[in-house]
Order: structure tokens, then C-alpha cells, then sequence
């Protein structure tokens, strides 16, 4: 899929995902697999080989992201945040899953940017 914002979801709700690849999407803004200004629970997910301006994984705007169990990785981002873009939210990132891991996002893997 492609699309100017949001590649594969664009939500302004509140999204729950289990079990759930998002996969092989691009957008020419933010979040090449999802733009989100709401909630989005990601739950045993995988956000690969997505690609956009900003996140090219996943962009979040003014929302929270959750994500419990599940991968960002092989994603790129022509600007920031090959992984994940974070404008102005919560993320929370279950902390049994917090382990490292090799960074595979062209332009690095997390970003954040802050309106005051």
C-alpha cells in the first residue's frame, strides 16, 4: 500500500492489534506502516519493511503507543526515525520485552519531537 500519511493504518481511534504483520507499506509524510493520533495497542505484532518521510515503521502523533510483545525492525525513514517517530506522546513498551537489540532502521530507530 501507499498513501500520503498512515502507509498501511492511518487511526484516530483507539486500535487493538494481536497477532497482526504490517508489512510493505510506504507513504510519502509520516508512519510508512502507521500514523496514529490516538491509541494503538500492538500485542504479539511485527512492523517491517515499511518505509516514509518520518517513521517509517510507525509515526505517532499527540496519542499512545503500547506495544507488548511485538517487533519494529527493517523499516526506513528518508528523514528521522527509521523505527518509530514520537511527536508530543506516550510510548510504553512492556518491560519484559525491553531487551536490546540491533538497531536495522535506516535513520536510526527511535525519534522524538516536542512542541512546547
Amino acid at each position: 500500500n501507499e498513501s500520503y500519511m498512515g502507509g498501511g493504518i492511518l487511526n484516530h481511534s483507539t486500535l487493538d492489534l494481536i497477532g497482526v504483520g504490517v508489512t510493505g507499506n510506504s507513504t510519502t509524510d509520516a508512519g510508512g506502516g502507521i500514523a496514529n493520533w490516538s491509541v494503538v495497542n500492538l500485542t504479539n505484532s511485527y512492523v517491517g519493511d515499511n518505509s516514509g518521510a518520518w517513521g517509517g515503521g510507525i509515526a505517532t502523533f499527540g496519542g499512545t503507543l503500547w506495544l507488548d510483545a511485538s517487533t519494529v525492525a527493517n523499516n526506513t525513514s528518508v528523514n528521522d526515525a527509521g523505527g518509530i517517530f514520537i511527536r508530543d506522546d506516550a510510548i510504553r513498551i512492556d518491560p519484559a520485552y525491553r531487551k536490546p537489540r540491533r538497531v536495522r532502521e535506516r535513520a536510526g530507530n527511535v525519534a522524538g519531537d516536542s512542541e512546547a
